[in-house]
């Protein structure tokens, strides 16, 4: 029986539907907090690397709000009567895209063009609204980093390390894609391991021909 002519099904679905609009506009929300807290938290004078960092880091977060906004649109849509449903607004996010820059799909962003007090102004709000989702471990503070990275034993990011000025969308990967891409990327590894292995059997074969060659002059 379809959800269209079951009431309880359908009220369920509308239910679920509302929940995931929810999450989406707090996922929007977080990334307005985050900026703000990466905005305050950059050290003054910035040096050009801290400057392309923030950059770099600010226009990632700026992705995830993208990903988010689109996902509450077409939520809204799918909620609304109206087949002209405007999609949610968002003040602090309408500022930072602003400020951004487009170049051929690719997002570049400017902490200099950011006009500080009145992006904390813009996004004052009360972080009760999360949950404690702020703390999420998910998602890396990356503006309390030191400048070799996060430290406690974890792997600096390349893009800290080495921030481009552009930054591309994140590439889409769909669930049950997952379990083929470790798949493939354990093949490749393997591949590459017996590699490494033949070019280690050849290392060690003109290792053992200089020991020779050396061995002859020396007589």
């Amino acid at each position: 029986m379809s959800s269209e002519s079951n009431p309880s099904a359908a009220a369920a679905a509308v239910v679920e539907t509302k929940s995931t609009l929810t999450s989406a506009r707090l996922e929007c929300l977080l990334v307005v907090w985050r900026v703000r807290e990466a905005l305050q938290a950059m050290p003054q004078p910035a040096d050009n690397l801290t400057i392309r960092r923030w950059n770099h880091g600010i226009a990632r977060e700026l992705w995830v709000a993208i990903s988010a906004f689109g996902l509450a649109g077409a939520l809204e849509m799918a909620l609304s009567d109206d087949d002209g449903a405007a999609v949610m607004s968002s003040q602090p996010l309408t500022y930072l895209l602003r400020v951004a820059e487009w170049r051929n799909r690719r997002l570049r962003f400017s902490v200099l063009k950011v006009d500080i007090p009145t992006y904390l102004a813009l996004s004052s709000m009360d972080l009760r609204v999360f949950y404690r989702m702020e703390d999420n471990t998910t998602f890396p503070h990356w503006w309390t980093w030191s400048t070799e990275g996060p430290g406690d034993g974890k792997r600096c990011p390349g893009w800290w390390a080495n921030p481009s000025a552009d930054v591309g969308a994140p590439m889409p990967v769909f669930e049950p894609d997952k379990e083929d891409l470790a798949t493939m990327a354990g093949d490749m590894y393997l591949t590459l391991e017996g590699i490494l292995a033949e070019k280690e059997a050849e290392l060690r074969d003109i290792d053992d021909c200089i020991a020779e060659e050396e061995l002859e002059l020396s007589r």
